[in-house]
Formats: C-alpha cells, structure tokens, sequence
C-alpha cells in the first residue's frame, strides 16, 4: 500500500459524498471530534457507542434510489427509518455504492416508516430508535401486531446500548443492532450478511427425505481432524485470529502457545474460555497475584507435580485439602492466568497448537466459562500487561495515525471499554497523531502507547508511520 492508497484509506469515511447535500443549507466544513476526557475512575466500564461520522450528508426528500446487486440477481429492497436526513442520505450512499440491485426507501419519522412497510412489504428495515413521533420500540411492536408486516427483519440502530439490548428481548422481528455511529463498511456487512444469507444445506437420505441432524453429524465428525491442522505461528496468523477460530468453530480442547519464555495453554469448551494456565511452576507463581506460605515440602512437591502433568493451577489443587474456599481458588487461578496471557500479547513470534479433546481436565470444571466473546477475553488480558507492552513495537517518535480496521468499528463496539479507552478511541482521526490524541486525552504519551498497543493486538486499529504517510 502506497502513501496515496494510505491516505485514501484514512480519509474515506470523513469524506463528502457527491449529490447529496442539502440545497437549503450551505456547505459546512469537516470538524474534527472533540476529545472525551477520561475520568480517574478506570474501573468503569462502557462500550463505545460515540464514534462519530464525519462530513455532511443531508437532504429533506423521501428518496427512492436503485443500486447494485445481492446475490441471488434480484431487485432487495430496503426501507430506511430515521429523523436524520444526514443519516438517511448516508444511507443512501453507503448500501448503493455495496449492493447495485438494492432500491432503498427512506422514511422521516415512524409512521410513514409505517405505512411504507405495509404498502412495500421491504426485505430489511432499518429503524432509529428515537423518532420524533414514535419510540422505536413502539414501531416494532406495531410492525409485529400487523400480520402483513410481522414477518420483516428490523436491524435497530441507537446510540443507547441500554435501548438496544431491551428492545431487542421484546421484540423478535429485531434480528440485529448497530451502535451509531457505524461505518459504511459495518452497515454494508450487517445489510449483506442478513440479505444474502443462505438456507443450510440439506442432506438428502436415500429415500429422499431430509435429515436435519445429518450435517451437524458430519460436522462433529471432522472437526477434530480440522481443529488438528489449526498450527503455526503468530508471525503468519495473529494470535486474535487464531483465538476467534477456536471460538467460532466451537472448538474443545487447549490452545498451546510457546515462545521465549512462554508455555501457556488456554482451555477451551464449545469455542469458549475456560481458564489459562501452565505447566511451568516458576512462571504460574511469577505471575501469581497472590502468595501462599506453604510449610509442608511434601505439599509443595505435589502441587508442583500435578501441575506439570496437566497444568492444574495450585489454587485449585488446594480446594479438597481444605486449605482454600472455592471462590476464592477460582478467582486466584483465573486472574493469574490471565497475566499469564498477557505476556503473550508481547512476542512478535510464538508457537500456536489447538489439540482438541472429547472432554478437559478435571480441574476445569470447578471454573465457569468466560462469559464474554474471545475479544473481549483477550482485552482483559491485555488490561494485565505491564511496562513490557514498550517491547512490543519499535514506538520511535509519537508522530504516526493511529486508524481503524476494516473490521475495527465492529469490533470496539463489543467491547466495554474503560473510560480511558473510549476517551483515545474517540480522538482516532485522520488529522489525530498518537501525540495529538495523547495532548487530546490529556495523558501521556505512554499511556497512550500502552492503549493502542491493546487495540493493535486485536486488530482494531493499525498504527501508520508518520514517514509512510510522507514519503509512500
């Protein structure tokens, strides 16, 4: 990628896209986002709904505008419900310039996002939740009420995470949701994903009927073989890659990585963590956060010889003896297992292998599955990294752009972010240098180093050198 194509990249969604500006109002410039200070408190948590879209898009009209395909080749139609001509025109832009054979319709407010469903009977709606005349909520639940429209998928967009989440429990034509504000690319992912989505393949049996339980049969037959080829190094395939292929193949049995110093292994049930841990004595206790005085040589000899042969964390060992309550043994072996990953976040090269298995070690039961996505776990422990993140890249001088993934923007918005976090997410700009978003957030340089080098590891964002963007 050239300084041209770089440049390009960064500036594509803060640009002003022709034909549709508002005749009734002049042309206005391009604001940068103004910055959210962090508070002192970085123990809150909150996901980032206030990523801002930059530029100008408007109009005032009801539009009707014919575009490109979703495959299979016929005409989908989309009806787009928002009080924003800013958003609508955005709309507009974004979906015809992904998806040539879609026609989209635009509604100002609820009721005519009403009658419009009725008279044009969409493939896909999409809904704001506040509306001038009508809550969103009220929209679906009228849209369910109507045999002639309940049938029609809603993709809810708010900035309320709080909104989104409730109606969607109420309401079962609300299929997804997308956290204003979102990205072209994000709204064209969730628009193609639901519009092209395929039936499962049947599998015929020989008299011609259709197992339904056939291919999932097949599935878990071969998924230990294909887990097996899941090996290589994260030089090749970054480790957030190969954490979301366990979790979306559902995968049971451990991830191994080695590197210089590192023997970790993440205990995976059904594509979920379980918990991290080692088969190293001396490291798990370097990265223990507890202590624990044990007189007993005997003792010590066989925790350390039952966590050599399966990695079983002492604290849990130390739960039939008596010597620990349960709650506490779980939150001990998990929290030191996560710093345990987290060193792993640093190596520019570890080893990966997943070995699968019909069922994990005993001691992984006594520890319920992290309840969030992989992401989200590798965040947490990214969160346990200390000053070695400063190893992790040649940082040289804080001049460089910070920009968002192709698949950034949709991953942030899974996250619960610190407030420090959200404050740096939200100064990712263009114009925004690392020391502009450090002076913006009012922290350090550091610090700024420290909460970009999380969101690089998850490939949320890149990090463009200064002298690329200059000299190509």
């Amino acid at each position: 990628m050239d300084a041209d194509e770089v440049r390009n990249s960064l500036a594509f969604l803060f640009a002003s896209p022709p034909g549709f500006q508002d005749s009734a109002a002049p042309p206005r410039s391009i604001r940068s986002v103004s910055p959210a200070v962090a508070s002192p408190s970085a123990a809150r948590r909150r996901p980032l709904q206030a990523l801002r879209t930059h530029g100008h898009l408007s109009t005032n009209r009801l539009q009707e505008v014919k575009g490109p395909s979703v495959p299979p080749r016929k005409i989908r139609r989309l009806l787009a419900i928002d009080d924003s001509p800013n958003l609508r025109a955005f709309i507009v832009q974004a979906l015809t310039a992904q998806f040539p054979n879609l026609i989209v319709t635009l509604a100002p407010d609820g009721r005519e996002g009403l009658r419009l469903a009725l008279q044009d009977k969409p493939d896909l709606i999409l809904l704001d939740f506040v509306l001038p005349d009508l809550p969103g909520d009220e929209v679906c639940r009228q849209l369910l009420a109507d045999t002639a429209t309940a049938d029609l998928p809603v993709v809810l967009m708010s900035s309320s995470s709080i909104a989104i989440e409730s109606t969607q429990a109420r309401y079962g034509n609300v299929v997804k949701s997308l956290a204003k504000p979102f990205t072209p690319q994000l709204l064209g992912d969730t628009v193609g994903f639901i519009l092209r989505e395929p039936a499962p393949p049947t599998v015929p049996t020989e008299n011609g009927t259709v197992d339904p339980n056939a291919l999932q049969r097949r599935t878990q037959r071969f998924a230990p073989a294909v887990a097996q080829l899941l090996v290589g190094d994260t030089g090749q395939i970054p480790l957030i890659n190969v954490l979301l292929a366990v979790e979306q193949n559902q995968w049971t049995g451990t991830l191994s990585l080695l590197g210089e110093g590192t023997a970790v292994e993440i205990k995976f049930s059904g594509g979920r963590v379980v918990i991290s841990t080692t088969r190293d004595c001396v490291a798990w206790w370097r990265a223990s956060v507890m202590e624990l005085d044990l007189a007993s040589e005997t003792l010590q000899a066989e925790l350390r010889s039952a966590q050599s042969l399966d990695g079983s964390p002492p604290p849990l060992q130390l739960v039939p003896k008596g010597t620990l309550d349960l709650a506490t043994a779980r939150q001990w072996a998990t929290e030191t297992g996560l710093r345990l990953v987290a060193n792993a976040w640093t190596h520019s090269r570890l080893r990966f292998q997943f070995t699968p298995a019909v069922s994990l070690p005993a001691y992984c039961g006594a520890i319920e599955p992290f309840a969030g996505s992989v992401v989200e776990w590798g965040m947490e422990s990214l969160r346990r990294l200390g000053d070695e993140f400063l190893s992790a890249h040649a940082w040289g001088e804080p001049t460089g752009l910070p920009a968002y993934t192709r698949k950034g923007y949709e991953r942030i918005q899974t996250l619960q972010l610190t407030d420090e976090e959200h404050a740096f997410a939200e100064c990712v700009h263009p114009k925004n240098s690392l020391a502009d978003i450090a002076q913006r957030t009012k922290t350090t340089v550091a610090d700024a180093q420290r909460i970009l080098h999380r969101f690089l590891c998850l490939e949320i964002l890149d990090y463009w050198p200064a002298a690329l963007l200059r000299h190509g």
